[in-house]
């Protein structure tokens, strides 16, 4: 058993491990400790300084640099759209900034903005698709298509027919009337869109918009996204399509559409300088016959496109629906 006098010394030599530590931590040792201590944080107060210098100049660098690419870019597309008419598509969830962005380039290569369609939330979701339906079947007849064809390749026809041939279609009134119908809304038109376009551009979200009350939000996920690209597929065998975003992932709604078939050109990257400036090139590739993609991501052909020039004449538009017109019904 460990009596008493254990207990004593070991308590009087921590004491004085304590007083000798106090004494030569207040005496001999103070200044060295200190000294250290100072050139310590003074060396890492210099190298936080020197980190965000190089910081600031980096950034500065590469503002400069976007600048000069910027004012490159506009003098690279500059004229190639003169006088073309261009159409944007927003789908659900595209902000403003995105859309600015897919303007920017094609507004400076002299082309007009007529005007942008925006899908309605339900546009491709699945809970909507005994409207969409039923949709289809009365509106085939007036968009060229069968009566049994795909609702989503019919309803995508009708926006195809407003933009691409405006007013010279002869069922132009119905189809709009149609789609824009207020209580089943399936586009929103803002702008001039009647003297019908050369080109449109479709512009995806960063993130894809379902329904969060889906029972099975992966199903819903890949029908919507299927939905989504037969539009694109679709209004590319109307006109001269291009698909834009920022994503350059493997599993983007670009990258979908990029990989289908008959779907027209695409851009990624969208939110930097060169992004915009390869939607200006697209359309005029589009107009001029060309598919191209451009981009970072995955089945990019480059990172930055060619100058094209479009051509002086405009596009022929398509050949109206054959049966009824909305004058015969």
């Amino acid at each position: 058993m460990v009596d008493f006098r254990y207990h004593l010394v070991s308590l009087v030599s921590v004491f004085m491990a304590l007083a000798i530590g106090v004494i030569l931590g207040a005496g001999p040792l103070q200044n060295s400790i200190g000294t250290t201590l100072s050139s310590q944080v003074e060396s890492l107060r210099k190298s936080r300084d020197e980190a965000r210098t190089e910081a600031d100049t980096a950034n500065n660098a590469l503002s400069e640099n976007e600048k000069q690419l910027d004012s490159a870019g506009t003098q690279l597309v500059g004229g190639t759209l003169k006088d073309r008419r261009v159409a944007i598509v927003a789908l659900p969830g595209v902000e403003d900034s995105d859309l600015k962005a897919a303007e920017d380039k094609v507004s400076k290569a002299g082309a007009t903005v007529a005007g942008t369609v925006t899908l309605a939330d339900s546009y491709a979701a699945t809970s909507a698709n005994p409207y969409r339906n039923t949709l289809a079947r009365s509106l085939a007849q007036y968009v060229g298509e069968k009566s049994d064809a795909d609702p989503h390749v019919v309803v995508a026809s009708g926006v195809g027919r407003l933009l691409f041939m405006g007013s010279s279609d002869p069922n132009m009134t119905v189809i709009r009337d149609a789609l824009t119908a207020k209580d089943n809304q399936m586009i929103q038109i803002q702008g001039d869109v009647e003297g019908g376009v050369q080109a449109v551009v479709v512009v995806t979200p960063k993130k894809m918009e379902i329904d969060k009350s889906a029972a099975t939000p992966a199903a819903e996920t890949k029908s919507v996204s299927n939905g989504y690209v037969k539009m694109v597929k679709t209004l590319s065998s109307k006109g001269p399509t291009v698909t834009v975003g920022e994503g350059t992932s493997s599993t983007s709604l670009l990258a979908k559409v990029r990989e289908a078939k008959g779907a027209g050109s695409t851009v990624d990257s969208l939110d930097t300088v060169a992004g915009r400036i390869n939607v200006a090139i697209a359309v005029a590739s589009e107009i001029k016959g060309s598919h191209v993609h451009l981009g970072q991501g995955d089945g990019a052909q480059a990172v930055i496109g060619t100058r094209v020039d479009a051509p002086a004449t405009p596009t022929q538009a398509p050949e109206p629906a054959s049966g009824p017109t909305s004058e015969e019904g």
